[in-house]
C-alpha cells in the first residue's frame, strides 16, 4: 500500500467510501484499518450464515427424507423423493413416526382449517406437535435471510387437475393391465358420503369380509394401505386423496402380479358396493359383497 501515491490513495478511499484526508501515512493506516475489518467481518458473516444454514437443514429435517413412514406428499401425491429440498419438511411425532411433507401442503391444510378447529395430521388423526410449527416458523424466517425462495401456497385447481385425476387414471390403466376392464370415473363420480363408504367397506373387505390372512396381506402391501382420517374434520378433496393413496397402496405393492391383482380386487370389490357403474360392469364382484 505504502508504494501507491497520495492521488493513488485518495481514489482507494473514495472507493471505500472513506474520509480523503490526510498525509500518505494517515491515508494508508486508514485503508489497511478499514481492509481489516473488512475482512473480519466477513468472517463473521460467513460463520453466522454456515450456523444459519445448519440450523435451517435441522428445523427442515433433511436428515429425515428416507426414514419417513409415508412415500408421498398426502396433499399433491407427489413422492417425497420428488419433492424439491427448500420445499421437503419432516417431523418425529410423539410416538416416534416421522412423516414427511411439502411445505406448500402444510400451508394449505393450514389454511383451509376453520378457526377453532385442531389441526390434524392426515395420517393418524392427531395434532400436530407444538414444536413442528415452531421449526416451519424458523424454516420461513430463516429462508429470508438466506434468500432462500419457499413456495408456501399450491394451486389448488391446477394440484387437483394435475396430481388426483391424472393420477387416479394412470392407477385404473395399471388395475386395467392386470386384467381387469375399469374406469376411473367410477371413483371420480362418487360424492362426499359415497366415498366415505367406499374406504369403510374396503377396510371392512381387507380386514374382515375377505379373510385375509396377515401373510397375505403383507405381500399385498406390507405397511397398511389406509390412511386414518377424522370424518367431522377432513374435506372433499382431501378425502379424495386419501382415497387414491389407499388404491395406489393396494394395486402398486404387491410383491409381484398376482398380489397386485389381489388387492386391485378388493379395491373393485369394494367400489361395485357406492357404484351402481361400477356394479354394473362387475356383477360377479358385486355379488360377492352383498
Amino acid at each position: 500500500m505504502e508504494r501507491h501515491t497520495i492521488p493513488q490513495l485518495k481514489v482507494i478511499c473514495k472507493q471505500y467510501k472513506l474520509k480523503i484526508s490526510g498525509n500518505k501515512t494517515q491515508l494508508v493506516e486508514r485503508i489497511n484499518k478499514h481492509l481489516k475489518e473488512t475482512a473480519a467481518a466477513k468472517t463473521i458473516q460467513r460463520v453466522y450464515r454456515a450456523r444459519l444454514i445448519r440450523n435451517y437443514n435441522n428445523f427442515k429435517g433433511n436428515h429425515l427424507r428416507t426414514k419417513c413412514v409415508n412415500e408421498t406428499d398426502f396433499y399433491s401425491l407427489d413422492d417425497l423423493s420428488d419433492v424439491p429440498y427448500e420445499q421437503f419438511f419432516a417431523f418425529k411425532d410423539v410416538g416416534g413416526h416421522v412423516y414427511g411433507w411439502n411445505i406448500a401442503s402444510l400451508w394449505n391444510l393450514l389454511i383451509r382449517t376453520k378457526p377453532g378447529e385442531k389441526l390434524l395430521n392426515p395420517y393418524n388423526c392427531q395434532p400436530f406437535p407444538t414444536d413442528a410449527w415452531a421449526s416451519l416458523n424458523s424454516i420461513f424466517r430463516i429462508s429470508k435471510a438466506l434468500k432462500i425462495n419457499i413456495k408456501s401456497s399450491l394451486d389448488v385447481d391446477q394440484t387437483y387437475i394435475n396430481s388426483f385425476e391424472s393420477k387416479l387414471l394412470s392407477t385404473f390403466q395399471h388395475i386395467n393391465s392386470l386384467g381387469n376392464y375399469t374406469d376411473h370415473k367410477w371413483v371420480i363420480n362418487l360424492d362426499f358420503n359415497k366415498l366415505h363408504r367406499f374406504l369403510y367397506e374396503l377396510k371392512d373387505i381387507w380386514f374382515h369380509r375377505a379373510e385375509i390372512d396377515v401373510n397375505t396381506r403383507n405381500l399385498i402391501c406390507f405397511n397398511l394401505p389406509f390412511v386414518n382420517y377424522n370424518l367431522n374434520t377432513v374435506d372433499f378433496d382431501t378425502l379424495r386423496e386419501i382415497a387414491l393413496t389407499t388404491i395406489i397402496n393396494l394395486v402398486y405393492k404387491g410383491q409381484n402380479e398376482e398380489y397386485q391383482q389381489l388387492g386391485a380386487m378388493y379395491v373393485l370389490t369394494a367400489l361395485t358396493i357406492v357404484s351402481t357403474d361400477a356394479a354394473n360392469s362387475l356383477p360377479w364382484l358385486y355379488a360377492s359383497a352383498v
